[in-house]
């Protein structure tokens, strides 16, 4: 609505729409404190069909779960700032898949006399992961979700720990690592023509 709320079940209608006109990757760039039965449903509706959800970790700099992003069959993504560190408003946890650039990120804004500006939030890391998601999809159309994912899991640059952990997941998406990766399967279409 105008004030920017939407209640799970407006969510939930969204992502089937999505699914059924045939998204690939869709992207939630949103959060709620509270689990869904009808969201959890909704993503899985569109997991089943073979469809990436890419979600916002949240903004509280804590590790409360927040939804969709710890719904099940959902990529998590926090907030990393320009010296690949945690964003500070980030949230984090068990629940989180990635993490993305999501402070200081210039972008269009309301204002017709200032249009453009520097924001923050989850909500400007999460469609970063899903550019990527996508990118892998167009290099090969044939991966599933469940591959998609795991190419974008394992060709993160890892951050923090070594390995998984609940600060930074499997680490800050690397588009050029994932969409080689997905170059690599079977399936990927042949190369362009050079110029």
């Amino acid at each position: 609505g105008a004030s920017g709320v939407a209640a799970y079940s407006t969510v939930a209608e969204s992502i089937e729409y999505a699914v059924n006109c045939g998204a690939r990757v869709i992207n939630l760039s949103l959060a709620g404190s509270s689990p869904s039965l009808t969201l959890q449903n909704a993503i899985n509706y569109a997991w089943s069909n073979n469809v990436v959800v890419v979600a916002a970790a949240g903004n509280n700099a804590n590790n409360a779960p927040q939804y969709p992003a710890a719904c099940e069959h959902v990529v998590a993504v926090a907030a990393t700032a320009a010296d690949d560190s945690l964003a500070w408003f980030s949230s984090y946890g068990s629940f989180l898949t990635l993490a993305a650039p999501g402070d200081n990120i210039w972008t269009t804004q309301r204002d017709p006399l200032n249009p453009y500006g520097a924001w923050r939030g989850t909500s400007f890391a999460t469609p970063v992961v899903a550019a990527v998601a996508a990118l892998v999809a167009s290099v090969n159309p044939f991966l599933s979700n469940t591959q998609i994912v795991d190419i974008l899991e394992r060709t993160a640059d890892d951050l923090g720990s070594a390995g998984y952990d609940v600060t930074f997941g499997y680490g800050r998406v690397n588009a050029f690592r994932a969409v080689s990766a997905a170059g690599g399967e079977p399936g990927n279409r042949p190369p362009l023509p050079a110029f």
